[in-house]
């Protein structure tokens, strides 16, 4: 049987069984703002796409895609979730939570940051690895030296003195960020592995999904968006 066809049977039927989940959110203390990234894994590397019956190539497992867990997959790390992929190759996968608000604000999580002070943006959980570390995406139109590039205009970075030097700059009108505590990480062929299950599908990521969406609706629209790929 070809295996897309396979990943794509598997997902539909794993979509027709909805968990029932609870939505929480995490208190989290204070950070500093010389927290770093860490364990990022090298560049990304990807295999030719596989047609779907529809024509269009299914997307491949490589840095800036959405990683959208399957409905059953009840790991209460990852139930309901959707990853951005921040880094893939021969060390593993790095990726980050999108869809996990806390209800502690970014101001009080890095209180020492004056140009975040009064701000709106809350913390995000990121994933289960190293959550006192502090992963930043950062929307921009000109990267700073310190920001990794993702995707487009997006950007990872734990460098909050460069994030606050573009926000207080105020020259780039359409940045935006998010904050993340804590990263997702595979070891190699791990997250492959995880795939071919029917466990996670694959979606390209898109800036609007990171930055405005809200988050209560984002997995249920790549839901959509992936089976709709898989068809």
């Amino acid at each position: 049987m070809d295996k897309s066809f396979a990943r794509c049977r598997e997902f539909m039927r794993r979509r027709e069984r909805p968990p029932r989940v609870t939505r929480r959110t995490v208190g989290l203390a204070g950070f500093s703002a010389a927290l770093v990234i860490a364990a990022l894994v090298s560049m990304a590397r990807s295999a030719p796409g596989v047609e779907s019956a529809s024509g269009e190539a299914q997307p491949d497992l490589a840095r800036g895609m959405f990683l959208v867990a399957a409905p059953d997959l009840r790991d209460p790390n990852f139930n309901r979730t959707v990853v951005l992929i921040i880094d893939h190759g021969s060390r593993g996968t790095a990726g980050v939570v999108i869809n996990r608000p806390t209800n502690v604000p970014l101001a009080r999580a890095v209180p020492d940051e004056k140009a975040l002070a009064g701000r709106s943006e809350v913390l995000f959980l990121g994933g289960p690895v190293l959550q006192q570390t502090l992963v930043l995406l950062v929307r921009a139109a000109v990267a700073v030296p310190s920001f990794r590039h993702v995707f487009g205009d997006v950007y990872v970075t734990s460098d909050l003195d460069g994030l606050s030097r573009l926000l207080t700059d105020g020259d780039d009108p359409k940045i935006a960020f998010r904050a993340y505590a804590g990263y997702a990480g595979w070891a190699p062929g791990q997250l492959e592995a995880e795939i071919e299950l029917g466990s996670w599908g694959l979606v390209r990521a898109d800036p609007a999904t990171i930055f405005d969406q809200e988050s209560e609706g984002v997995w249920d629209e790549m839901v959509k968006r992936a089976s709709e790929l898989l068809i």
